[in-house]
């Protein structure tokens, strides 16, 4: 007879099963645990701050994915920079409630900045190319140096060189090539702030030239005598981004992970699991019909060989805590899934997630 799975709630506990007289197949028992106190201000907080920035990225308005932002002068950047760094502006009001408001009026205008997409034009002489990639068929951005733009108030950080060069065939390389050793091209490069740890952007105090470490998302040389694209090339994290942005279609995905996938009871729990999707949908509905939420919750499990004192073990290993109700769901679920014993001991790791891809 299989075992019915019980899983644990929220809290972290181990399930422990008795030998039953009765049958052959253990029989599991939750330890019951503490509920963690709750405080959803922060958390929804966040998640309205998040919705606003997708709003912002996904809409028409400068700064948007679909219209960068253009750095066109010098004191474009130096306010640009002031807001990434939450540089305190002077005040002369002593009184606390407008320091606060200005406090939470920079936060604001931080996250808006540090999220916003730019987009600057290098001239030919402030960008270089490596040599040619037969093999590969790409030329080579050189992003290893920094790269000054607007006028020489701008100087550009690459922190993300994935995606720095053109897939050019012979013959487009050696066109371009020429173009650029008469410096005939400008480099266009659409970016964020660097979205890692760390000061984005900071001025230079004798020059007023403001250093910004960015998050490429796009290059294309510019032919300067018609202002043509001539080669094209996008990052990873265009991608990604575009991805968060316009999240697309809402699937639910149900995976075993484990080590030893040549143990027969494996692939009898795969199936098992898959079988039970109709009850997780079930759980997971408002999810799966929402615009922009997500899940993803995971479990440690341990099958041990029948008739054995500790034949499950079951431990929750990761779950949000603001989706609760939906975990709590999908342990009922996954409760009443019969689970066929293992003929040896199998550690695997049970995921369960909301995801969408990319919009179409």
């Amino acid at each position: 007879m299989a075992a019915m799975l019980v899983v644990p709630s929220l809290i972290a506990v181990v399930a422990h099963s008795a030998p039953s007289a009765s049958s052959s197949s253990p029989t599991v028992v939750v330890e019951g645990g503490s509920e963690a106190e709750e405080d959803p201000s922060p958390q929804n907080l966040e998640d309205a701050a998040r919705e606003q920035i997708r709003s912002m990225l996904s809409g028409p308005d400068a700064g948007s994915l679909s219209n960068p932002l253009r750095l066109q002068d010098a004191h474009s950047v130096a306010k640009i920079c002031r807001a990434i760094a939450n540089v305190p502006r002077p005040s002369r009001d002593g009184d606390a409630y407008r320091r606060g408001a200005a406090r939470a009026e920079r936060a604001s205008d931080q996250r808006r900045a540090m999220a916003q997409v730019y987009e600057v034009t290098l001239a030919g002489s402030a960008f270089r190319v490596g040599d040619y990639r037969f093999a590969k068929r790409l030329l080579p951005l050189e992003l290893n140096r920094s790269m000054r733009a607007v006028d020489g108030s701008l100087i550009l950080q690459v922190m993300d060189r994935r995606g720095g060069a053109f897939r050019l065939e012979p013959e487009e390389a050696k066109g371009i090539a020429q173009k650029l050793a008469h410096q005939q091209l400008a480099l266009r490069v659409v970016f964020r702030a660097a979205q890692d740890e760390g000061p984005a952007c900071f001025a230079y105090p004798k020059s007023g030239a403001s250093n910004l470490r960015i998050e490429p998302l796009s290059y294309a040389l510019i032919d300067q005598a018609n202002g043509g694209v001539l080669a094209r090339t996008r990052t990873p994290a265009l991608e990604s981004l575009r991805t968060w942005v316009h999240p697309g279609q809402a699937r639910l995905a149900i995976d075993v992970r484990g080590m030893d996938a040549a143990n027969r009871g494996y692939a009898a729990l795969r199936t098992a699991l898959q079988n039970a999707r109709p009850g997780l949908e079930r759980c997971v509905k408002d999810i799966l019909v929402s615009q922009h939420r997500t899940l993803t919750a995971s479990f440690a499990l341990s099958i041990g060989r029948p008739k054995t004192p500790e034949a499950v073990r079951v431990l929750v290993q990761n779950a949000e805590p603001e989706q609760e109700d939906v975990v709590r769901c999908l342990e009922a679920e996954i409760a009443k899934t019969p689970v066929p014993p293992a003929s040896a001991p199998l550690e695997v790791e049970l995921w369960v997630a909301v995801e969408r891809g990319d919009a179409p």
